[in-house]
């Protein structure tokens, strides 16, 4: 995972205990190297190596608890849908990768937790309401 695509609030893991999802507190540099304060898990707020900060892979599931509904495509695929009044964003897993489109354009290839908040944010200006409950 590469430091700058993290923001403060976004899901993660961590390399030491891959069983656990912890939320960005904050992100610094120091003497070259990066220091991301993450907590949540058994372990509360603490700073570790950005190296060992890894992503949360999306599931069907997340994106369920998060309010996307699951449809059926025109090509067979399950997608998943969320929707304000204004915009729509839509999601298709794939085996390999995941599709997300904005008002039926596609947009961008996502793959982990992290990078569907980031694109929504952009997207909608609004966060995505996630917790270490729907991940």
């Amino acid at each position: 995972m590469q430091i700058q695509e993290l923001r403060i609030g976004n899901y993660v893991s961590h390399a030491d205990f891959s069983d656990e999802y912890f939320v960005v507190k904050s992100i610094t540099s120091q003497e070259g190297s990066y220091k991301v304060e993450i907590e949540g898990g058994s372990k509360g707020s603490w700073f570790s190596d950005a190296a060992t900060i890894t992503s949360i892979p999306l599931t069907a599931e997340m994106l369920e608890s998060v309010g996307f509904k699951s449809y059926s495509s025109s090509e067979g695929l399950t997608g998943y849908k969320k929707e304000d009044p204004s915009k729509a964003l839509i999601i298709k897993l794939f085996d390999d990768r995941t599709l997300v489109g904005h008002d039926n354009t596609p947009v961008a290839l996502v793959a982990d937790v992290h990078s569907l908040q980031n694109l929504y944010h952009s997207l909608t200006s609004l966060e995505l309401d996630i917790t270490v409950e729907t991940v």
